[in-house]
């Protein structure tokens, strides 16, 4: 588990009830955090898929 990951620079771009989608300021690497409860359902899948793709 990361702890204290530091998100400066960073770009939230998908916000979910469950997760956040961040990009970084290079455009080269993107994280996501996830709570305890996945969200699986495939119009969230395509949604971050689509979201990914347009930021590299």
């Amino acid at each position: 588990m990361i702890k204290n990951f530091d998100l400066t620079g960073w770009t939230c771009f998908s916000e979910r009830r469950n997760s956040k989608s961040y990009v970084s300021a290079d455009k080269k690497w993107m994280v996501k955090f996830v709570g305890e409860v996945l969200d699986n359902d495939i119009e969230s899948l395509e949604y971050d898929r689509e979201a990914t793709k347009k930021n590299t």
